[in-house]
């Protein structure tokens, strides 16, 4: 190339766990040789996810484009949304379970479902954080059926993983 410039893929993102609604699914999905690779990860679902760092913000997710995510710390104000193509939403950070790889993934949804399965979950860490000082919490999945809102539980709670630590 003339400038110089070599081609490569961004560094700096976090791997994404999907949330499809309409199936009532949520997805690994990973970079392969051949492209994207989705693996269903709804059986046995159970992360740790860093409730202190939830953003919340406009989000537009459109065909053939990046996402446009204006994102902002969880309780702040919200701006003016950028476009009427742009939804409120929620992007979170999570640890997902040693029989689903273990590793660091966000997951940002504009679901209306999830916003509100969320929102219940929020609920129950905000009443359960002052008796788990410095603690997150190991969060599975009860309930969940196509186009319907999905329950989460708080099925325990742990120190925050090192991974976690490094991906704020």
């Amino acid at each position: 190339m003339a400038l110089g410039f070599v081609p490569s893929a961004p560094t700096n993102f976090l791997p994404i766990l999907k949330y499809n609604p309409h199936e009532g699914r949520f997805l690994r999905i990973d970079r392969g040789e051949r492209g994207l690779v989705t693996t269903d990860i709804t059986e046995n679902f159970a992360v740790v996810i860093d409730m202190e760092t939830i953003e919340a913000g406009w989000m537009h997710f459109g065909r053939n484009v990046a996402p446009d995510l204006r994102l902002f710390p969880l309780g702040q104000p919200w701006p003016e949304a950028p476009s009427l193509q742009h939804k409120r939403g929620l992007r979170v950070v999570m640890q997902l379970s040693e029989a689903h790889g273990g590793d660091i993934r966000e997951l940002s949804s504009t679901a209306y479902q999830f916003l509100i399965a969320f929102d219940a979950l929020h609920d129950a860490y905000l009443a359960g954080r002052d008796d788990n000082p410095g603690k997150l919490p190991v969060v599975v999945l009860t309930k969940i059926e196509p186009g319907r809102v999905p329950e989460f539980t708080i099925a325990g709670w742990v120190k925050r993983p090192e991974a976690l630590r490094e991906a704020a």
